[in-house]
């Protein structure tokens, strides 16, 4: 398991889900080869702020996606995507993490890019974003921030540049 001390995470604090199957969208960007960032689910209610537990699909810049199943903030590589294609660069990257039943799915820019990993470890818990490694990942930005219930027939909320938003987020380290 890998686990900086200074990963960075931004959760959902507004109205929950209707279920535990949803995703998570957002565009990111980073300069810096070394920092990854990302969409999360499923982070359980009551782990605290200090702990970034849940799912995470983060593109590490130079190297490759990966999944990850993140617990107390420590990261274990659930499967990998395409290598070598990401760089680090001024060009947003959209990932999305889709989390149905214990079946983990991550997608860069409206490709497939992990494969569907099973892994039951955390069956609820709220939307987030990652930055890793936040004291050298500066230039890190997150953008068109978007998370829907698969169960939902229709979404709900208010839209902000074209995305869904139902709810707020609070930022902390």
């Amino acid at each position: 398991a890998q686990g900086p001390s200074d990963d960075y995470v931004v959760r959902w604090t507004g109205t929950p889900m209707a279920s535990a199957d949803y995703y998570v969208e957002v565009d990111c960007v980073t300069s810096n080869n070394e920092r990854p960032l990302g969409a999360g689910t499923r982070k359980p209610a009551g782990t605290g702020d200090a702990n970034s537990d849940g799912y995470v699909y983060l593109y590490e810049p130079a190297v490759q996606a990966k999944l990850y199943r993140v617990a107390d903030s420590a990261r274990t590589l659930l499967t990998t995507g395409t290598a070598g294609v990401i760089s680090a660069s001024t060009t947003y990257i959209n990932t999305r993490l889709e989390s149905n039943g214990s079946t983990h799915t991550g997608t860069r820019d409206g490709a497939a890019d992990v494969a569907a990993t099973t892994d039951a470890t955390y069956a609820t818990g709220v939307p987030f974003l990652m930055m890793g490694d936040f004291g050298g990942n500066t230039t890190g930005r997150f953008n068109n921030f978007e998370a829907a219930d698969l169960a939902a027939a229709d979404p709900e909320g208010s839209l902000i540049g074209g995305k869904l938003l139902r709810g707020g987020l609070l930022i902390h380290g």
